[in-house]
């Protein structure tokens, strides 16, 4: 059995052979060190598991186009599109990076995005660049998928409640109009739980951020870091490292576990009237 194992062990990294140049096995910089294909493959099956997880099971159900019309994949790989086409032109404007600097910095962008984590260099530290990856962080992917975040799908229904109040601006009172997402009408439940947890995220964000800042730790890297672990991403501006100070890592760990749990969840689980029984 041992011996069979090596040997299927063996014939799959002679297949991956064309992609990468060693073994298949994680390495301590992550991508960098594998092929430009490779990545490009590895940061596609990201955006794949940023897509709700539902999306595969009703194309197999209803079919492409019932699917897209009952999910947010569209808005979510359209985002994904048009911040890293953004990014790129930002990028090509202010640091004139070759080709391959330009592929670099597009898959961490992408990375970022789909909260994966996955690094092919190192993280672009310019002033026009890190708020575009702090947003996109911020943003992650879609409800149902793998990614954090405050997801696709908040976002379009926040997007909504602007779209609609404007629009109450416009037509008169007598006028009937709806919050819809999607086609199908917003329930009030949905539109506070929303707004609930994009206060909880912020309000996470803005006592970790000053947290850092108290502890002297330079504004824009330790906002990074602090968005990067309350959205599940890894990625990081070097702040984390062994010998960070001790409060610092328990903030982040707590970022790490309101991220990951979902904010008003673990809030909800915390609280004494979850556990005492009420008189």
């Amino acid at each position: 059995m041992p011996f069979a194992v090596a040997e299927l062990v063996g014939s799959h990294q002679r297949c991956l052979g064309g992609c990468v140049d060693r073994r298949v096995l994680p390495r301590a910089d992550s991508l960098a060190s594998y092929s430009y294909l490779a990545q490009g493959v590895v940061i596609g099956i990201c955006i794949a598991g940023a897509v709700s997880l539902l999306f595969y099971i009703r194309i197999w159900r209803d079919g492409l186009r019932l699917a897209l019309g009952k999910s947010h994949v569209l808005a979510t790989l359209g985002l994904m599109a048009g911040g890293v086409t953004i990014f790129a032109i930002v990028d090509l404007a202010v640091n004139a990076p070759s080709l391959v600097e330009l592929y670099s910095g597009a898959l961490n962008f992408l990375s970022g995005f789909s909260t994966a984590g996955f690094s092919t260099n190192e993280v672009s530290s310019h002033i026009a660049l890190l708020p575009m990856l702090l947003l996109a962080m911020v943003i992650g992917g879609d409800l149902g998928s793998t990614a954090g975040g405050i997801k696709v799908a908040r976002l379009v229904v926040l997007l909504q409640m602007v779209r609609l109040s404007l629009l109450r601006v416009r037509v008169p009172a007598s006028a009937v109009t709806y919050l819809r997402d999607g086609g199908d009408k917003v329930a009030v439940d949905r539109v506070i739980a929303v707004t609930a947890l994009l206060v909880t995220y912020l309000a996470a964000v803005l006592i970790c951020w000053v947290i850092f800042l108290v502890s002297e730790i330079p504004p824009l890297s330790g906002l990074f870091d602090v968005v990067s672990a309350l959205s599940t991403v890894g990625l990081s501006q070097g702040v984390v490292a062994p010998d960070l100070a001790p409060h610092l890592k328990v903030t982040l760990i707590v970022a790490m576990l309101l991220g990951r749990l979902e904010f008003i969840a673990l809030i909800i689980l915390c609280l004494p009237g979850t556990w005492m029984r009420r008189t």
